[in-house]
């Protein structure tokens, strides 16, 4: 019985968060590389800076919109990883697969921008661009829920604030993401506020509060 246990906690023990976070910034690398080298110059493109045609223009600011939010969008991934994992101390196999499920939605933001961005009218390809994304951030909070419930993976010290930071982030995020969503069905120009929550989480993130118009800062130990 004590050999079993021994070789259990060997296991865990072997999993360091700080290989989880090197996978992750490879992942991330390449994802924003790719997402640049789907960039294509095409005909349209070049009309639209030539002659400024209103209708080339259109897919120009379309093609620049799609790039300009995968790009963020891989960011916050990355910021709010990179957060959590500042607390997390600890991991086991379940974080290591949850990692590796989000990484595999992740990973999808490069195709799902070029597929809005060669279809720039279809809802569906629309749809599959924004689901992918909330399916990712979505991931990013069972993560997070899964490490800091019962101080699972995190030191008791963490405060309770820097737990509801991530949490009202990624909560108000999504629900922000439906409602475009949602919006875009009815209104295609609606897709465009998709830069609200994206601009709400680079707020929130960089003031360290999930109100990004709060002074209060949260409590690092």
């Amino acid at each position: 019985m004590k050999g079993k246990r021994k070789k259990k906690n060997m296991w865990a023990s072997g999993l360091s968060p700080s290989r989880i976070e090197a996978l992750c910034d490879g992942v991330f690398a390449i994802a924003m590389t790719i997402l640049v080298l789907e960039l294509s110059v095409d005909e349209h493109i070049l009309k639209a800076i030539a002659f400024a045609e209103g209708g080339n223009l259109y897919y120009l600011l379309d093609g620049i919109y799609t790039y300009v939010m995968g790009f963020v969008v891989l960011g916050v991934y990355w910021v709010l990883h990179h957060y959590m994992f500042n607390f997390i101390k600890r991991s086991d196999g379940v974080l290591v697969w949850l990692n590796v499920l989000f990484l595999m939605f992740a990973a999808l933001v490069p195709l799902s921008t070029k597929v809005s961005r060669t279809y720039p009218d279809s809802y569906p390809g629309y749809f599959f661009y924004v689901t992918s994304m909330v399916i990712a951030i979505l991931l990013l909070l069972v993560i997070w829920q899964y490490a800091t419930r019962g101080y699972r993976l995190v030191d008791r010290d963490i405060g309770g604030e820097n737990i509801s930071v991530v949490n009202g982030i990624i909560i108000i995020s999504v629900s922000v993401i439906l409602a475009v969503l949602v919006g875009a069905y009815f209104l295609p120009w609606f897709g465009w506020l998709g830069f609200i929550p994206l601009g709400y989480v680079i707020a929130a993130t960089a003031c360290g509060h999930h109100n990004p118009f709060s002074k209060r800062q949260a409590k690092t130990k």
